[in-house]
């Protein structure tokens, strides 16, 4: 396998559990991103079918300009009370003809992976303009 060189800054908490693993830092990095490369590919075909083209239209709409940094990234009762907010707030229950109550029971049975699934899905149809909103939410 091509192996590319790089330098990383981490901060010292994360050098610490690295440290406690069975191999170099090197290594233990390698293992944590593999990892990660997994889960978010796994979790990302979890999700297919879980939610409606609307509903996958009302997160987009909901979640744009969202920053969902640390825990609450992850957390399912976060997202769906993000949801909740934009319906009450901004009507987005009846702008996508979403029933919230079924989204939101449906949010709060994903697991922490799916949800930033979720997130990633919506931060990429954002991150790049020619994509489109029809054509995203078939997932």
């Amino acid at each position: 396998m091509e192996t590319k060189n790089i330098t990383v800054r981490i901060p010292s908490n994360i050098a610490e559990w690295l440290d406690g693993r069975d191999n170099s830092y090197n290594g233990a990095i390698v293992d944590a991103l593999e990892k990660a490369m997994f889960i978010e590919s796994y979790s990302m075909d979890e999700i297919k079918g879980k939610l409606t083209e609307q509903e996958w239209k009302y997160l987009a709409d909901s979640l744009n300009g969202t920053l969902a940094i640390g825990s609450f990234r992850y957390s399912s009762s976060v997202l769906a009370a993000g949801v909740e907010d934009s319906d009450r707030l901004d009507g987005l229950g009846s702008k996508w003809g979403v029933d919230v109550k079924v989204l939101t029971e449906k949010i709060l049975a994903l697991t922490a992976a799916q949800i930033d699934a979720i997130y990633t899905r919506v931060e990429d149809f954002w991150n790049n303009p020619m994509k489109d909103l029809n054509v995203w939410a078939k997932y």
